[in-house]
């Protein structure tokens, strides 16, 4: 039975006392939150604002006895749960999945050498991951135009990780990790779910919102839930109140499912009864046609698509989110390759797939540049051999550039290359008597499996569920070997592919230290040297257990083709002391070589090393990085995209840091107070030069390339800069030791005077009347003037508008008098073309204000149809700001006075002052306009405008 059912959810919702005097409310549920997380999570590969992978070193407690190891740990996908949300708040459990890393423990007894514990190689399918408390939050900036619904990492509490095995371990693993996430700058640790845009001054338009998270009301779908978004309207003089746990607020999301078992709604769009007479009846059954919807911006180009609608009290419209027409996407998004197999990816468009002839494929290992396998034309990668292979499990990033909307765009996905196809973890563990029994967990795609243990059985194997076995190795009664060695095998029933492991069993515990005292992965047939902490080593006697050779002055030797998973170093004082080393043997891995020097570390400008200090126009840096050839066989092998993420400027007086701005803007908050931002993408405005967006760089061979595009909110004299970034593993490189540096300045956006813009008049349709001589009004009872707002950069060059902000109403009514029966009256409308750039279409009508409309509607006359089609040929250029004044004369006056006294029909308020828009130019220069009716007492002041600043 479904719990929440459509039917229940309306025959809730007709008993009204939902709205909470809110104008509309949101819900997206659990699926879509985490669909939108997913885009984001793989944009900022894109740009490089990912997370880092984390090494680490800790103990897990405060007697230091256990020791933790964390090597290139990668996080997967944020994902939400519910499962502890109340409506009271914002709070949600958030997960990140381990992709890859070793995690390596050490028991430190006191008097005692440390040994290990285990090794364990981790893969996203063993279920290691990391949870932690989050706030959804509100962000909204002076430099922007919407509101975000932000997770932002920097605020998480509560972090655990399910990698430890004591009580303590899991917190303070978890903390680590989240410290590590924490000290990111900001722009890597915040994920954008949903930008709601304010540029919308109908009483429709949203001005700002609250956000509280649902947990689903019936217990057996624990987890699941939504996040609720209360919306402030224009026509909303105050925000509503936000409903409490327990108020019998509904779960706004019906369960229904279709015949094919699929879940027919994810979202749900509520708008306040009183509210839906400035949805034209026309529009509210036409998917995403309320203008709520369309303000709601979801990553990549999702939309909220709405159209079954229903009025059991409020208006409410049920739906999906959905790809758009600019949705992009790489797939598979996320998946696994085995070493030396081949996996074909896809750009989809809409989620239809793309011809390849128009863009281009690139793999690149996330942190291992060394050890990327090939990609080909039509986007088949196939990963390296497995004796390629620098770890067990590698993140490669698969990247496909191409052109869409005029503009270079890139989609990616992540690959997680694996050495074998079936794992085991831990691959390596030491016990000695006392300690407990040895967990393992296997990961493997899906198929059933099955445990052994191979050789003399030196302890018992007992299987806890198909993936989950414990080994209780048996206590040796002899000290003779010191060191026993149980292979265990996990063997995947279908394909017979197996892993192994290896429980190192030690007779007697050491008391000797041998460094180094565990090898994580030792080429094969590369010698290793071992010794002795603190003793002559002369006195040390070798041995070994296992394969490979270990000579008298301890040096060690892999065996060239291993068979088994270590191999144990033993060194023995006169038979009375001993110590043991492990080392992790690889079967043919060879460690592929890395670059170590540079021969390249430039930096220039491209094009105008100058921009106007408006927070918008963009000076373009050009980082390039070539590295040294290495070895006799003059390898060429680039900086890998963590390196090149790490790329940092900073200024060569000061040494201060230059800040990121955040993600998803365009422009810096002009109260920022900085002279200089850096943004990782390039913006609309052009350079000063005159310049568009400068096109992708694109690195070959040893040579990396960078672009990052520098923006002053504040003028500032020649400013000198240089770049660092971080080596994988360790090590910053100054672009300084190259003379790589740059000088760049910002200066005052020009003073702008009003005899800098033309504004004209163009007759485009006449109705009834006539024109006499150049009167062309007081014979013509009807027509449409389109007035054309233009900037002449200097007096004569064009600068186009980029952008428009309406900052008031969107329309304006003038009655020829202020008599009850007045008809003759004109009234405005606007359409604004900007310069050409993605996802700015050109307008398909001129934008009539729902004040205006809804007003006309409001007395039942005859009225001619509010003109909004352009007239032939007559779409404003673009660039331009057009406004549209229509002459009528038989629009029914109207006075506030004539409705009930609410704000919903205060349609004078609204549509008698003058229209005032912030306009930015191509430069990134703001320009705030205000267009008017002349005054009243003005003769014929309903047939012209007035052009003025403010």
């Amino acid at each position: 039975m479904i719990n929440n059912s459509k039917a229940q959810l309306l025959d809730r919702l007709s008993k009204g006392d939902v709205m909470h005097d809110w104008g509309a409310i949101i819900a997206m549920d659990r699926s879509q939150i985490n669909r939108m997380l997913e885009q984001q999570y793989l944009a900022s590969f894109n740009d490089l604002s990912f997370l880092l992978p984390f090494e680490a070193s800790f103990s897990t407690d405060d007697t230091h006895e256990e020791r933790v190891t964390l090597s290139n740990m990668v996080l997967g996908v944020p994902q939400v749960s519910f499962a502890d949300a109340a409506l009271s708040d914002s709070k949600l459990t958030l997960s990140m999945n381990i992709l890859t890393g070793t995690y390596t423990t050490w028991v430190h007894l006191p008097g005692r050498p440390p040994q290990l514990r285990h090794s364990m190689n981790l893969r996203e399918g063993m279920g290691y991951q990391l949870t932690m408390k989050v706030d959804l939050g509100v962000r909204t900036g002076s430099a922007e135009d919407h509101g975000k619904l932000l997770l932002d990492l920097s605020s998480a509490s509560g972090f655990r990780c399910n990698l430890g095995k004591t009580l303590e371990a899991p917190i303070v693993i978890g903390e680590v990790l989240g410290k590590r996430i924490k000290d990111h700058p900001a722009y890597r640790k915040a994920f954008v779910i949903a930008a709601l845009d304010f540029n919308d001054y109908e009483p429709l338009g949203i001005q700002r919102f609250n956000v509280l998270t649902q947990p689903h009301p019936n217990a057996a779908q624990a987890g699941e839930g939504a996040v609720v978004l209360f919306c402030q309207l224009r026509a909303n003089s105050a925000p509503g109140s936000l409903p409490a746990s327990g108020s019998g607020f509904p779960y706004l999301i019906p369960d229904d499912v279709s015949t094919q078992g699929v879940r027919e709604y994810n979202a749900t769009l509520l708008l306040a009864k009183h509210l839906t007479r400035f949805a034209r009846s026309d529009s509210l059954t036409e998917a995403g046609s309320v203008p709520i919807v369309r303000r709601v911006q979801l990553p990549n180009a999702h939309r909220l698509s709405l159209d079954e609608s229903h009025d059991p009290f409020d208006h409410v419209i049920f739906g999906n989110v959905q790809t758009s027409e600019r949705t992009f996407t790489v797939e598979p998004l996320r998946t696994e390759v085995v070493a030396g197999e081949s996996r074909s990816f896809t750009l989809k468009q809409n989620a239809t797939a793309v011809s390849s002839a128009a863009s281009a494929w690139a793999a690149a290992g996330l942190n291992l540049s060394g050890a990327t396998g090939t990609i080909t034309d039509k986007g088949t990668y196939t990963a390296l051999p497995a004796k390629r292979f620098r770890q067990k499990e590698q993140v490669v990033v698969v990247s496909n550039r191409f052109q869409a909307a005029g503009m270079d765009q890139s989609r990616v996905a992540v690959v997680v290359e694996v050495a074998q196809p079936l794992a085991i973890a831990p691959r390596v563990a030491a016990w000695s008597k006392g300690m407990d029994p040895v967990d393992l967990v296997a990961q493997t795609s899906g198929g059933s499996v099955e445990w052994s243990l191979q050789g003399e059985a030196l302890g018992t194997l007992d299987v806890i569920n198909g993936t989950l076995a414990q080994f209780t190795p048996t206590a040796p009664e002899d000290s003779v070997p010191e060191i026993k060695l149980q292979t265990i095998r996990v063997t995947d029933t279908s394909t017979r592919a197996y892993a192994e492991a290896t429980v190192v069993i030690i007779a007697y515990p050491a008391d000797l230290t041998v460094s180094p005292a565990y090898v994580p992965s030792a080429d094969a047939g590369v010698p290793i040297q071992f010794k002795v902490e603190g003793k002559d080593q002369k006195d040390v006697t070798w041995s070994y257990f296992g394969e490979g050779f270990i000579d008298e002055e301890g040096l060690f030797t892999p065996p060239e083709q291993a068979e088994g998973v270590v191999s144990v170093i033993m060194a023995d004082i006169n038979s009375r002391s001993s110590g043991y080393a492990i080392v992790e043997l690889l079967q043919e891995n060879v460690t592929p070589p890395t670059w170590r020097a540079l021969n390249k570390f430039e930096m220039t400008v491209r094009g105008s090393a100058e921009c106007y200090a408006n927070g918008h126009q963009q000076i373009q840096v050009l980082i390039t990085i070539e590295t040294a050839e290495v070895g006799d066989e003059k390898l060429e092998i680039p900086l890998t995209p963590t390196e090149l993420s790490t790329l940092k400027l900073y200024d060569n007086v000061s040494n201060a840091e230059v800040p990121f701005i955040d993600p998803g803007q365009e422009g810096m908050d002009p109260d920022s107070g900085l002279p200089w931002a850096i943004n990782n993408l390039a913006n609309r405005f052009r350079t000063q030069d005159g310049q568009q967006p400068g096109e992708h760089v694109q690195g070959e061979k040893a040579t990396v390339r960078r672009v990052l595009y520098l923006q002053s909110a504040k003028p500032s004299a020649a400013v000198e800069l240089y770049a660092k970034f971080t080596k994988d593993g360790g090590g910053e490189f100054d672009s300084r030791d190259k003379e790589g540096k740059v000088r760049i300045s910002s200066k005052a956006p020009p003073t702008i005077a009003l005899t800098d813009y033309t504004f004209a008049r163009k007759r485009v349709w006449n109705g009834l009347g006539e024109t006499i001589g150049d009167d062309e009004f007081s014979y013509r009872k009807e027509s449409t003037d389109y007035w054309t707002l233009e900037y002449k950069r200097q007096g004569v060059l064009p600068a186009l508008f980029a952008t428009c902000r309406i900052e008031g109403q969107i329309s304006a009514v003038r009655w020829e008098s202020e008599q009850f029966a007045e008809t003759y009256a004109s009234y405005l409308g606007v359409a604004f073309n900007p310069k050409p750039y993605a996802d700015t279409p050109a307008p398909e009508n001129v934008t009539l204000s729902s004040w205006l409309q809804t007003m006309v509607e409001e007395k039942d006359v005859s009225f001619s149809k509010l003109r909004s089609v352009f007239e032939p040929g007559q779409v404003p250029a673009p660039g331009t700001l057009m406004i549209s004044l229509n002459r009528v004369h038989d629009l029914p006056y109207w006075h506030d006075s004539m409705g009930d006294g609410g704000e919903e029909q205060a349609y004078r308020k609204h549509l008698d002052s003058a229209l005032r828009f912030s306009l930015r130019d191509e430069d990134g220069n703001l320009h705030r306009v205000q267009i008017a009716f002349p005054a009243p007492t003005v003769p014929d002041n309903r047939n012209t405008l007035v052009l003025s600043t403010w």
